[in-house]
């Protein structure tokens, strides 16, 4: 998984928002407004997994591969997600969904892989 700040945290899994430039340039955190997608779930790409607000915006975040929906950090109406936290984990295989149930991130700034 890669967090927003670009650390690996291993190898079959993503965060949610790794791609989403705006929300790193503008903003420094944000609320969760809502999930459209559920954990299990199938995403193709350009299905919008949530939506967070911002200070300026409030941004879709927009899945740029088919994966599925691991495990959601930060369910609807979360508040202060800041940049570099993870908010939900993608996996490749479905069968790896099983391996992230009880899956906790660091926090922010904390060197330890997960």
């Amino acid at each position: 998984m890669v967090d927003l700040e670009g650390q690996d945290h291993g190898p079959s899994s993503s965060s949610v928002g790794d791609n989403d430039d705006d929300f790193i340039v503008y903003s420094k955190e944000g609320n969760n407004a809502r999930w459209f997608k559920k954990e299990g779930d199938e995403v193709s790409v350009e299905d919008i997994l949530c939506e967070v607000e911002t200070d300026n915006a409030t941004v879709a975040m927009e899945c740029t591969e088919e994966v599925f929906l691991a495990k959601i950090i930060h369910g609807d109406g979360a508040k202060v997600i800041k940049v570099g936290e993870v908010n939900a984990t993608t996996v490749e295989d479905e069968d790896d969904i099983a391996k992230f149930k009880d899956y906790k991130p660091s926090q922010l700034g904390d060197s330890k892989e997960a």
